[in-house]
């Protein structure tokens, strides 16, 4: 049997499944709202009318959220089940929301020369294998402006069946913005429980900033 390469592999291990309930998991993140699960953010929001990036985009939930505010969103999503809805939501958003392939560590469809105020990653650093993060979180800092803020919501606890989901932590994470130049940010009311009511399920915000 011929070994996929790595880049397949994440594919196969992080896409796949999205691909295949792609209508249930939009459903259900659909059901959620960004105000109540990003409350450490709100008060970090860039002025609007900013560039943000939202990295694992799912249904384009967050990215509606932000460009109804004002905000210019890049939608990255590698689930072309999930990129339809992005473009759906894209199509009322008038011109604020570009959906496009991609996903970490490479990032392949942000070009070398954009760069954005805000980097949202909802529910993503737990797909990312521990030994791409390093250059997974040198690439963002790069598409980050002087200033720019990294936000983050990290899983804690047992993974899926169904998907592939490695342990995360907000130490680990803020050692790789220290190395790429950011600053970690103190956030109040970083830790959450799932909204989902998955009982064994936790979340913890991060965030950094660019210094």
């Amino acid at each position: 049997m011929k070994k996929l390469s790595a880049a397949s592999k994440a594919f196969t291990d992080h896409v796949v499944p999205y691909d295949r309930t792609a209508e249930t998991r939009a459903s259900e993140y659909d059901r959620l709202d960004p105000a109540s699960m990003y409350k450490p953010l709100l008060s970090l929001l860039p002025p609007k009318g900013s560039d943000v990036l939202d990295v694992g985009a799912g249904s384009g939930r967050d990215a509606q959220w932000l460009a109804v505010q004002g905000y210019r969103v890049v939608a990255v999503e590698p689930s072309a089940g999930l990129r339809a809805y992005i473009d759906a939501k894209a199509k009322t958003a008038g011109g604020r929301i570009e959906a496009r392939d991609g996903m970490l560590p490479q990032l392949a469809t942000i070009k070398v020369d954009e760069k954005f105020d805000l980097i949202l990653l909802g529910a993503v650093w737990q797909h990312v294998p521990p030994k791409s993060r390093k250059e997974a979180f040198n690439r963002m800092a790069t598409c980050l402006k002087p200033g720019g803020v990294i936000y983050m919501l990290l899983r804690e606890g047992p993974p899926p069946t169904d998907r592939k989901m490695y342990r995360v932590t907000a130490t680990a994470a803020a050692r790789l913005a220290h190395a790429n130049g950011l600053q970690a940010i103190d956030l109040q009311q970083g830790e959450a429980a799932d909204l989902l009511g998955r009982n064994a399920v936790r979340w913890t915000a991060f965030a950094a900033r660019k210094k």
